[in-house]
């Protein structure tokens, strides 16, 4: 049973379905890319997938025990999301360095 005084941050759970989208594209990208192989490339894909898969499973886990009145698992998502942004900002710097460079290298 959820305290009285129990406040679900809603910010908090946008933002984790948000990482529960983005880990999603990983898994179907990853499953396209397992239908397409064969053999130890195939494994290796499965493997991946399983991976994704877990730790989709891990987020909605979490943020379930939140939304359901479990106080403590609020720093475990706080972590979870700090973690998600700078998975994304490295991702997107990436981006805009391969973005950078493909540039450069069609102005010379």
């Amino acid at each position: 049973m959820p305290n009285e005084n129990y406040n679900i941050d809603f910010v908090l759970v946008r933002a984790m379905a948000e990482a529960f989208a983005e880990e999603t594209f990983d898994c179907e990208k990853v499953r396209g890319l397992m239908n397409t192989t064969t053999d130890e490339t195939q494994t290796e894909h499965r493997l991946a997938l399983n991976d994704h898969l877990w730790r989709l499973q891990d987020k909605i886990g979490k943020l379930w025990m939140y939304v359901s009145g479990s106080g403590d698992f609020e720093t475990l998502l706080n972590d979870q999301i700090k973690h998600e942004k700078e998975e994304l900002e490295k991702r997107q710097n990436a981006e805009k360095v391969i973005e950078e460079v493909a540039e450069i290298t069609l102005t010379e």
